[in-house]
């Protein structure tokens, strides 16, 4: 295992401890749990990209969104052309709007990430064999990946 690099993800860590753990032994075939898990920990890794961009998008959209009324101030004291486009509250709105769905991305990969590293926990730590853990895991993957979900109308105001 790799305890000399603290700066990795979780699932990485959860990998490696699993490689040790699940090891084909020589000439064998590898547990049918390193499968699983080398397989969440794709998927385990693309959430994590996504959400380091929207983390670092979401924190540069929130500045703007607090510093927006500054600029617009600035540059209509220095004479900018360009004022009328910063005092717009179609820009202002805007940017707010974008800095929202940067945030509304981090948070819902965040929470995929989350759970598929928990789902890692389980294969590597519960003892149980891949055949046992195999619907668990299944079945949790198939709800992460149906994506943004919206609930349903409850019929209020018909």
């Amino acid at each position: 295992m790799d305890f000399d690099h603290p700066a990795q993800i979780s699932a990485a860590f959860l990998m490696s401890a699993a490689r040790e753990k699940f090891a084909a032994p020589e000439g064998g075939a590898a547990d049918d749990r390193c499968i699983l898990m080398f397989d969440l920990y794709i998927k385990a890794r693309s959430f994590s990209l996504i959400n380091k961009v929207f983390f670092w998008l979401s924190l540069l959209a929130g500045i703007c969104v607090l510093a927006w009324p500054a600029f617009s101030v600035v540059a209509a004291s220095a004479g900018s052309e360009g004022v009328t486009l910063l005092e717009s509250t179609v820009v202002q709105t805007s940017v707010t709007a974008l800095a929202a769905l940067c945030f509304a991305v981090y948070s819902h990969y965040k929470k995929r990430q989350a759970a598929v590293e928990t789902l890692m926990r389980t294969v590597l730590l519960s003892g149980r064999s891949a055949d046992e853990l195999l619907p668990e895991v299944v079945e949790e993957l198939q709800r992460l990946d149906m994506g943004f979900a919206f609930k349903p109308a409850t019929g209020r105001g018909k």
